[in-house]
């Protein structure tokens, strides 16, 4: 098969949907199958991959690592024409996920979309009134997913909340897979070496965006109440994000700066032993579909503590490979207690979360989503779905100004 991917975000920003692109592309083309990316261009950096296509686009949008497609380009529908695909897969639905599903309705092609983000918890970040971006932005999600053939959601909740408000295109549960070969032979001691940490002191370990959707005020003030309890205890935090200023205050303000370590970027190699090497993952996000982090450090061992939302219910069993919290410091710091108080207990979560990570291997997930992409190609043409929408974004958020307005 030719695939042609369309993503609003690509490398170098790092993050779930990068890491989800990357991980099927590999596992694609070990198969034989050709992926071809339209991704946005980013300032200052160079591509060197003949298979990914960069889309003009505005560099540090709103004064974040985004930067936004322009989804109107002659030459990439000229090599979309060339290239000939079998399928389009859109990452997100809207501006380059918009691009691709009108290139691929006008050639009657496949549309398949997953649903990687519930974008609804992000219009903190739109310049207008909150509650009216939310409204569009469901409008304007719902109605992409309609137009598509196939939406793929990353856990069934999110398979869920999109029946629940109105899509009624198939919708299956297809997670993103880890490969289970990079865990193999982590050095587990590169974590302790590499930030001078004794052997006595006990690890957690945060990896991720540090955005305000991820809730990390409330981690750190939980983290806070557990350190007070335990003078072995660390943070280590893996990851970039506007938050990083905010949350060096907040440390200091809780008195934990100095048992607090703001690392930065990890390279995948480094991810794996610093998975491996940490004594307790901890996660507060409430805006996931996934959890793909909370999946990794399973997959290396590391049981998670994590508050208890859409994205990472599918693989933490509560009381066995982890624990899931309600958004209570108290219980979250709690929780964190027992799992680093009791070795016994914590080896117990450790192989069951090893268990439980090894159903969702990177080639499983790749040939289930093959399987898919197999079934839409054997239906005949006249069979897809031939609406497509014009200007939906710009639509849907003037509809819910009017609504506002008379409301």
């Amino acid at each position: 098969m030719k695939l042609a991917f369309f993503s609003n975000t690509y490398r170098p920003f790092t993050g779930g949907v990068t890491r989800s692109i990357d991980t099927f592309r590999r596992e694609f083309e070990a198969r034989g199958h050709a992926v071809h990316l339209f991704v946005p261009r980013f300032k200052g950096y160079e591509e060197h991959d003949e298979r990914v296509y960069r889309v003009p686009s505005i560099p540090k949008f709103n004064h974040t690592d985004f930067s936004l497609p322009l989804p109107f380009s002659l030459k990439v529908r000229n090599i979309f024409g060339k290239l000939r695909p079998d399928l389009v897969h859109a990452q997100h639905p809207f501006f380059l996920g918009e691009m691709g599903m009108h290139l691929g309705k006008n050639r009657n092609l496949p549309i398949v979309l997953t649903y990687h983000t519930q974008y609804e918890q992000y219009s903190h970040y739109a310049p207008v009134d909150s509650a009216l971006v939310k409204r569009w932005i469901i409008n304007v999600c719902n109605s992409f997913c309609n137009l598509c053939d196939l939406v793929v959601a990353p856990c069934q909740d999110i398979r869920e909340m999109l029946m629940q408000r109105g899509v009624g295109t198939r919708i299956e549960v297809i997670p993103t897979g880890v490969d289970l070969s990079a865990y193999g032979h982590p050095d587990r001691h590169w974590l302790r070496e590499t930030f001078g940490l004794s052997r006595d002191q006990k690890i957690l370990l945060h990896v991720g965006r540090l955005a305000k959707e991820k809730n990390l005020e409330f981690l750190f003030h939980a983290v806070s109440r557990a350190m007070t309890g335990d003078a072995k205890l660390v943070l280590l935090v893996a990851g970039m994000g506007d938050q990083v200023p905010r949350l060096k205050e907040l440390s200091e303000t809780l008195g934990i700066a100095a048992r607090v370590i703001f690392h930065g970027h990890m390279e995948p190699v480094e991810l794996v032993n610093a998975y491996a090497g940490a004594d307790l993952f901890v996660f507060s996000s409430k805006t996931e579909t996934q959890g793909l982090v909370v999946l990794e450090s399973m997959t290396a061992g590391t049981p998670a503590v994590a508050v208890d939302a859409p994205g990472v219910r599918d693989m933490i069993r509560d009381g066995v490979n982890g624990y899931l919290c309600p958004e209570d410091e108290e219980r979250f710091a709690e929780r964190i207690r027992q799992l680093t108080g009791s070795p016994e207990t914590r080896t117990a979560f450790s192989h069951a979360a090893k268990e439980a990570a090894a159903r969702y291997s990177a080639s499983a997930m790749a040939e289930r989503m093959l399987q898919e992409y197999a079934e839409l190609l054997r239906q005949p043409p006249d069979t897809l779905n031939p609406e497509i929408h014009h200007f939906n974004i710009l639509k849907g958020l003037l509809r819910e100004a009017v609504r506002g307005a008379q409301s």
